[in-house]
């Protein structure tokens, strides 16, 4: 599993990830808060169908955006 910014070149995210065998699922947590309003890459590799065969393409992989967490800001102008 890679996750990154932006793309397959963008700086690496660090991660745990954790498999679930009975569910067929691959769980993907950051260890740290990822960006605001950022384009996030996420790309599997080595995946086998039940009969051992790689899927195609290898890696498989798709981009995400986050959702906008920064908190407004109120400018007043004039400040009196």
């Amino acid at each position: 599993v890679t996750l990154r910014l932006t793309n397959a070149a963008g700086p690496a995210i660090a991660f745990d990830a954790t498999y679930n065998a009975g569910t067929r699922t691959i769980t993907i947590d950051p260890t740290a808060v990822l960006p605001s309003s950022s384009v996030i890459y996420v790309a599997i590799g080595g995946i086998e169908d039940n009969s051992d065969n790689a899927i195609s393409p290898n890696p498989t992989s798709i981009t995400f955006t986050t959702g906008d967490t920064q908190p407004p800001v109120a400018v007043f102008s004039p400040l009196n």
